[in-house]
């Protein structure tokens, strides 16, 4: 019994599950960075209730990285190609720019960023990426 070879979107789904795994299991995520954001923003201008409601939304968004992956790769499995190149966006995003103001901040301070976790979290936020690219939309049939 031959099994059919795997579409496009199926191997990106596939590399995006991967992703989210690692970006989940490392756990770099946004959130505590963005904490750090914002605490060091309010330190500057002051106590600001709009400016701690945004903090808030920010740090949700940046915590749930991996399942927003996740659920990308699921996703691309089913054809919604569209819907999760958005949540691998969300899911990558807010990882992303946090990560790189952790990696200034780190250098900075005499610091080697990529050390355990780091790692598996940087790989899959790139494998996210590539998941991305690779999904193709696949167009209505009449």
């Amino acid at each position: 019994m031959s099994r059919r070879p795997l579409t496009d979107n199926e191997k990106a789904g596939l590399l995006a599950g991967v992703a989210g795994l690692l970006m989940l299991g490392s756990g770099v995520t946004g959130a505590s960075q963005w904490r750090r954001t914002f605490d060091l923003i309010l330190q500057m201008i002051g106590p600001n209730p709009l400016l701690r409601f945004t903090q808030l939304v920010f740090v949700v968004i940046g915590s749930v990285g991996g399942v927003f992956v996740l659920l990308g790769g699921y996703a691309f499995r089913e054809n919604r190609v569209r819907t999760g190149k958005l949540l691998i966006l969300f899911g990558t995003g807010f990882t992303v720019i946090s990560l790189m103001v952790f990696l200034v901040l780190a250098v900075q301070h005499g610091e080697w960023p990529f050390a355990g976790g780091a790692v598996l979290g940087f790989v899959g936020i790139v494998l996210s990426v590539i998941a991305r690219f690779r999904a193709k939309a696949i167009p209505l049939k009449p």
